[in-house]
């Protein structure tokens, strides 16, 4: 029994990965705010730690717009029925602060289950092969 409640679960959070990265390519900021824990955080490579409410404004002012975004699932570990680890790598070409971005990273997402709904309480964005891309104009 357990086993099927984690393999439902295991679905669950790949569904949500998913719909978080289609809300993200169509800069849709209030299905992505539907999408995430109150104490959301992003971690990034270099330590910067962007919250919940910074990272919808940034999709409001359209200060991160993605004109593509894939999305690779590694595994996914399931603690309790309630909260979840996933890893996989994403990739794509986005403009984030004004500056143009592509290429592919790895990420660490942590979710939690709270009255049967998914959240995505933090993703670590991992060090990879994605860069600035010099001279590219953005998406408008």
């Amino acid at each position: 029994m357990m086993v099927l409640e984690e393999s439902r679960a295991e679905a669950d959070i790949k569904r949500l990965g998913a719909s978080l990265a289609q809300t993200l390519l169509e800069e849709d900021a209030s299905a992505t705010a539907e999408l995430l824990d109150e104490g959301f955080v992003l971690r990034m490579p270099d330590g910067e730690r962007i919250a919940k409410e910074e990272l919808i404004g940034l999709l409001t002012s359209r200060q991160i717009r993605f004109d593509s975004l894939s999305l690779e699932m590694g595994s996914v570990h399931v603690y309790d029925g309630q909260v979840a680890f996933l890893s996989g790598h994403c990739g794509g070409s986005r403009l984030f602060r004004n500056q143009r971005m592509s290429g592919r990273f790895a990420f660490t997402a942590l979710c939690v289950c709270r009255r049967g709904t998914w959240q995505v309480v933090a993703i670590h964005r991992l060090e990879g092969s994605e860069s600035a891309v010099l001279g590219a104009s953005s998406k408008q």
